[in-house]
């Protein structure tokens, strides 16, 4: 029987989000999978040692003080943002030889459907499968077209491929985890100096996307990608685009009939959408359109994976005071709007 894995990396600030990941791996019924954790001790240490048992799959937990050799321990003063964000290419290259397939997801993202036949896919297929950019039409022959280093990387910084979930059949993308792992450090001291909106060299080399665009450039893998379509993978673009609804059992789907697989945003943290900064004047005005009313059913959704699943945010709060401060937070501005 095949086993997958799912590495996620999080921290406090998105603690919401990975109780919720892990809460509807449970309640979709995904099997034969276990769950990778990346993070710091300060941050998950307490929450990792009060649900790794509550759960019908296994949770492991990898520190970012050991995975990338840091002697001391890491702290909420410490820069750490690019721990996290490589740290999902060290920990596959530390499982890969455990799984046969895994998925990579950022800690905003949440499935809302069992999705393992596309671990299967990965793994039967060899694909690097990952989301496309609605901004930017992929296609494989005009990729591989490509030959100087400017209309590569003006390729990459476009980013056709969204990687803040991709699926990957172990062993057989070695050269390409090692390729973006060894770069980890680069992030660290070249974007003191980059404008993350400037198409220069430093910033494809730094920036987590578009380099992984440039690694299957030069791990010539280009061939190797499918992408599924954003609309079903909802990223914050769909929230736009068409309205959806929740059903019984707790799915959604578009006024179309298609399902949707999985939710990108922090729908449990209001102040992630533009649209509640707005006065209540307009937000009234806004009522009835789909992009509001899409917001509140995956608000409702991501609610329910936390506050009536297998843990809660309840619980979690009480574990420590710094789980209690921020959830608290969190509570207090959704409730004042």
């Amino acid at each position: 029987m095949s086993k997958y894995a799912i590495t996620i990396c999080s921290g406090i600030p998105y603690l919401a989000g990975l109780n919720a990941i892990l809460n509807a791996i449970e309640f979709y019924g995904m099997r034969n999978i276990d769950v990778h954790i990346s993070s710091t001790k300060y941050c998950l240490q307490e929450y990792y040692e009060y649900i790794k048992h509550r759960f019908s799959y296994n949770i492991f937990i990898h520190y970012l003080e050991d995975l990338c050799g840091i002697e001391h321990e890491l702290n909420i003063k410490d820069d750490i943002d690019f721990y996290y964000i490589w740290s999902k290419y060290g920990v596959g290259l530390k499982i890969q030889n455990d799984y046969d397939a895994i998925l990579h997801l950022d800690a905003r993202c949440c499935p809302i459907t069992d999705i393992t036949s596309y671990f299967t896919i990965a793994e039967k297929t060899g694909f690097v499968i990952g989301v496309e950019n609605p901004r930017y039409r992929f296609n494989t022959l005009e990729a591989q077209n490509k030959q100087t280093d400017s209309e590569i990387e003006h390729f990459c910084f476009n980013m056709p491929f969204l990687n803040f979930i991709f699926f990957y059949k172990t062993k057989e993308h070695t050269d390409l985890l090692e390729y973006m792992w060894e770069r980890r450090d680069c992030y660290k001291e070249l974007r003191k100096t980059c404008d993350p909106y400037r198409l220069t060299k430093k910033v494809i080399d730094i920036e987590d996307g578009p380099l992984f665009i440039k690694g299957l450039f030069v791990t010539k893998k280009l061939e190797k990608l499918f992408l599924l379509p954003n609309i079903s993978w909802v990223s914050d673009y769909a929230l736009y685009r068409t309205p959806l609804v929740l059903t019984h059992d707790k799915q959604i789907i578009f006024d179309i009939g298609e399902k949707v697989k999985l939710i990108r945003g922090r729908y449990y943290y209001r102040e992630e959408y533009n649209i509640y900064d707005l006065t209540t004047e307009q937000r009234k005005n806004l009522y009835e359109t789909t992009v509001f009313k899409n917001v509140q059913l995956l608000t409702q959704l991501i609610r329910f994976l936390n506050y009536n699943c297998t843990v809660t945010l309840d619980e979690v709060k009480k574990i420590h005071d710094k789980y209690f401060k921020f959830l608290h937070l969190i509570d207090h501005y959704n409730n004042t709007i």
